[in-house]
């Protein structure tokens, strides 16, 4: 598993047909880019992808290995599932919501 370093906001710019559009008070339409804060975390590189791990590690042979193996790794799976798509309530009825 990779080591969390930090995070950081960035507001992205929307110039497209999703940007708000309104009636000036001369008649005309103006457009107004929609504007999104991102919320964005830095992790530690990884130094293996799953091949080179097993030249490194002895890949699990038994059957239970094998079972162990993959649950830990969907363990992983299912937190950078949640960091990609998760949902806070800070109370008040708001909901927070952070995409990746």
């Amino acid at each position: 598993m990779v080591r969390y370093l930090g995070d950081y906001g960035h507001t992205e710019v929307h110039r497209s047909s999703a940007a708000s559009q309104n009636t000036a008070l001369d008649g005309t339409l103006e457009t107004k880019p929609l504007k999104t804060l991102t919320s964005n975390i830095i992790l530690e590189y990884g130094d293996y992808d799953l091949d080179e791990y097993f030249i490194k590690h002895m890949p699990p042979v038994l059957q239970s290995e094998i079972n162990s193996f993959w649950e830990r790794l969907f363990d992983v799976a299912y937190a950078v599932k949640g960091i990609h798509y998760l949902k806070v309530d800070p109370g008040a009825g708001r909901m927070q919501e952070y995409n990746g």
